[in-house]
């Protein structure tokens, strides 16, 4: 939980910087896949870590009955 809060407010930071470097009719590309990048790897570690979590504890319940 806590990696993914520090995953979520660091492409929060990247996403402000995005905006704040951007001009009328520039947008900085590089900033721009980075946060997509961020966005992609926060979202895939929010989701698989309660899916992990949920098939070692199904795994763990099979073994005992």
């Amino acid at each position: 939980m806590l990696f993914t809060a520090a995953l979520w407010f660091t492409n929060l930071s990247i996403g402000a910087t995005y905006l704040i470097t951007a001009t009328a009719g520039k947008f900085p590309e590089w900033i721009s896949l980075l946060h997509l990048l961020g966005g992609v790897s926060t979202f895939l570690v929010a989701a698989s870590g309660p899916m992990m979590f949920r098939l070692t504890q199904n795994s763990v319940a099979g073994t005992d009955g």
